[in-house]
């Protein structure tokens, strides 16, 4: 890798950093405490209309659906840190826990999606985290036909570590070759290289994280991790990838697409 190459690969490392977190499933009131074993997946931050909104995987408040049925006072949320203070995508009634992630539809079917209106609690995750948003009211469209290349960025779950009172999880940046026709009408893209030997990146927690499209030295963003293999270092190797292989499924966002989506919510 050139020094060039180098520099933009770490440039686009901070880039997704500063527009996603991590986003753990637990306890409304941390009653089941908050460590390396809690399990996370990722949160990418969106603007539109002058509203911020986290998005994440279905898939990923399925698994917090699951563990509510199966916990005996169904506290079970999704959270993401921000220092000392934790924003739950939730709200505790007298009826009990209500998530304020929704699925958007696309064509009445369902996608593998969940976006909540965080706007009245930006400025915590600004002034606690320095978080950005990938700004769609100031929205520049990509070079669909020049990209070749695309990163990818979520957070692990593997080889999470506990630093102080804080759990710190790793934020791998994969690149892989673009095998999708990229456009406007694009609705899903897959990204997919073999490499010459094991990477040792699993993409178990990487699920709701920004992907960017890379072309000469530009990159800019064109959709979320849906899904990613290989998941698990404790997972046999699936008919889509091995351990050197980089197999990468994306949604792709575009400001006409999402506004469509938060449409499809509100009805």
């Amino acid at each position: 890798m050139s020094d060039k190459e180098q520099e933009m690969r770490v440039e686009i490392s901070r880039w997704c950093r500063l527009r996603s977190a991590p986003v753990f499933i637990g306890d409304y009131f941390l009653a089941d405490g908050h460590s390396e074993q809690t399990i996370n997946a990722a949160a990418t931050f969106v603007k539109l209309g002058g509203r911020y909104y986290a998005c994440t995987c279905h898939h990923v408040q399925d698994i917090a659906d699951k563990q509510k049925v199966k916990c005996e006072h169904g506290r079970v949320t999704l959270r993401i840190m921000a220092g000392k203070s934790v924003l739950n995508l939730s709200s505790f009634r007298l009826d009990g826990l209500q998530t304020v992630l929704n699925r958007p539809e696309e064509d009445d079917y369902p996608i593998d999606l969940c976006i909540a209106n965080i706007s009245s609690h930006w400025q915590l995750l600004q002034r606690e985290k320095g978080k950005e948003a990938i700004d769609l009211d100031d929205w520049h469209e990509p070079l669909w036909e020049k990209i070749e290349m695309g990163a990818a960025a979520g957070y692990s779950t593997h080889g999470k570590r506990r630093t102080g009172k804080f759990v710190e999880t790793d934020m791998p940046l994969v690149i892989a070759e673009s095998h999708s026709q990229l456009g406007p009408q694009t609705r899903e893209f897959t990204m997919r290289s073999t490499l010459d030997e094991p990477h040792g990146i699993y993409f178990s927690g990487m699920s709701g994280g920004p992907i960017v499209g890379c072309w000469d030295d530009k990159y800019l963003p064109i959709g979320f991790v849906f899904e990613g293999e290989p998941s698990s270092p404790r997972k046999e190797a699936s008919i889509y990838a091995g351990p050197n292989d980089i197999f990468i499924r994306g949604l792709l966002l575009t400001p006409d697409r999402f506004a469509g989506w938060l449409d499809s919510i509100s009805k």
